[in-house]
């Protein structure tokens, strides 16, 4: 398919972006019925799930207009934000504070911290990326890295590379030390999402037409592909920290958990009544939260069992994010509001 420029209002609503009205409320409350879950092969979740209980920590105004992205440095102590107002925000996890704003441009659509969390990566609307030294602010352009904006960025789990996915139907990868470009993947439509492997041997990506496909990032050959979700946008992807899963959400409203070695789908789990464009792994690779904005709801899913755990309501969820210690839950509304929820119990 040729790929065309479409324009930036177009191109919001074709991938799900619909304002909702916002409600007062100020957390986000149990829903009195949820929709019926589908699952294949379900037990009952472990009871020592932390994630089947958690409270509200905070909230507050974050930006201006919708949050695209939100990132949390490995180092457990920041997280950044990013809106369609193009301004990146750094923030302290145990204040909720902002600390400063570390990059500005028009439209900042995918944002990553490196492995070792002294560097930040960030792609813009117009195809641009930059890498910038949060302890310097000394950064690295790549100007016009896409012809079309870059949706998603993803290092490497040694940080020696960086890989880029854009609505141009193409992915690449770069040397994160200089900025060359090493290596570009194509594929048939726009990639909207991507992850290394644990390992660093394998880059799934999620793409536009609903296509799943894992390739071999030093060689740029195509692994396996995944097919299941029936020719709707694959908004999110993720992989466990084991290396045995792959996890995606997409249009077709359901997240589906894929054997990353056979490409053998294993769960198709269903609770939402939209489109799924937000999905957060805990980094113990036991636990999924999902959101779709348009239905105002996040789930979370024990992962092993696929059994949902349980579901929040009340706000238009984009983004989310889980700490590295496990404890705590970032999410970025489409009002500009970020939300802070901790784990309750052990």
């Amino acid at each position: 398919m040729k790929l065309k420029y479409i324009p930036r209002q177009i191109l919001i609503g074709l991938l799900v972006i619909v304002i909702v009205p916002q409600t007062s409320c100020t957390s986000l409350r149990p829903p009195s019925q949820s929709p019926k879950t589908e699952v294949s092969e379900v037990t009952s979740p472990p009871s020592d799930n932390p994630w089947q209980k958690v409270k509200l920590l905070r909230s507050f105004p974050g930006h201006l207009r919708r949050i695209r992205v939100i990132a949390i440095n490995p180092d457990n102590r920041t997280f950044a934000s990013t809106s369609v107002s193009g301004k990146i925000k750094l923030w302290s996890l145990k204040t909720g504070k902002e600390i400063r704003s570390v990059y500005r441009r028009n439209s900042i659509d995918s944002l990553t911290f490196s492995p070792d969390g002294k560097f930040i990566a960030a792609g813009d609307y117009q195809g641009n990326i930059k890498l910038v030294e949060l302890s310097t602010d000394k950064a690295i352009s790549i100007p016009a890295a896409h012809r079309f904006p870059v949706w998603s960025l993803a290092f490497s789990p040694d940080g020696s590379t960086l890989a880029s996915g854009s609505w141009d139907a193409t992915i690449k990868i770069w040397e994160t030390s200089t900025g060359k470009l090493l290596r570009t993947i194509s594929e048939k439509d726009a990639v909207l999402s991507i992850i290394f492997s644990p390992d660093g041997k394998a880059l799934a990506s999620g793409n536009f037409d609903g296509s799943l496909n894992l390739w071999q990032p030093d060689t740029g050959k195509r692994i396996r592909s995944f097919r299941g979700h029936l020719l709707q946008p694959a908004y999110r992807v993720a992989i466990t920290p084991d290396g045995q899963l792959l996890v995606s959400g997409s249009g077709d409203k359901t997240v589906k958990l894929w054997k990353l070695q056979t490409g053998k789908l294993l769960h198709s789990l269903r609770n939402h009544s939209d489109a799924v464009i937000a999905i957060a792994m805990s980094p113990d690779g036991q636990t999924l939260v999902s959101s779709s904005s348009r239905d105002q709801t996040i789930n979370f899913w024990d992962l092993p069992t696929g059994k949902l755990l349980q579901t929040l309501e009340g706000e238009a969820i984009f983004a989310l994010a889980i700490t590295p210690d496990n404890r705590m839950l970032i999410g970025g509304g489409e009002d500009g509001t970020i939300y802070m929820w901790q784990v309750v119990g052990p």
